[in-house]
């Protein structure tokens, strides 16, 4: 659990380095547009922080849910979810495209 905790510190921690360094606002397009951005100029030292908090924001479910479900045979579903969210996230985010309702 204090993993958990920790990985959620940390990202909340280097998401806030990262929107004071880049200055971008709450919002799904404009963080998308900031990481997109990121990756093509990586050497920023806000991009590091955007990246970081990235990166830890994909293993968030898998820490969280593993914390509960360790000792279950649920924990393989947690896995599998939490693919599930990274394949997602990154669809939506670096290949742009659109949640169709």
């Amino acid at each position: 659990m204090i993993y958990s905790i920790l990985i959620t510190i940390l990202f909340i921690a280097f998401f806030q380095l990262a929107q004071k360094s880049l200055g971008f606002s709450w919002g799904y397009s404009s963080i998308a547009s900031a990481l997109r951005n990121s990756i093509a100029n990586w050497k920023n030292i806000g991009s590091i922080y955007l990246l970081t908090a990235y990166a830890l924001f994909m293993l968030l479910p898998l820490f969280w849910g593993i914390t509960f479900f360790l000792k279950t045979d649920a924990n393989v579903v947690v896995v599998i979810l939490s693919f599930s969210w990274v394949y997602n996230w990154t669809k939506y985010i670096f290949l742009n495209e659109k949640l169709e309702r």
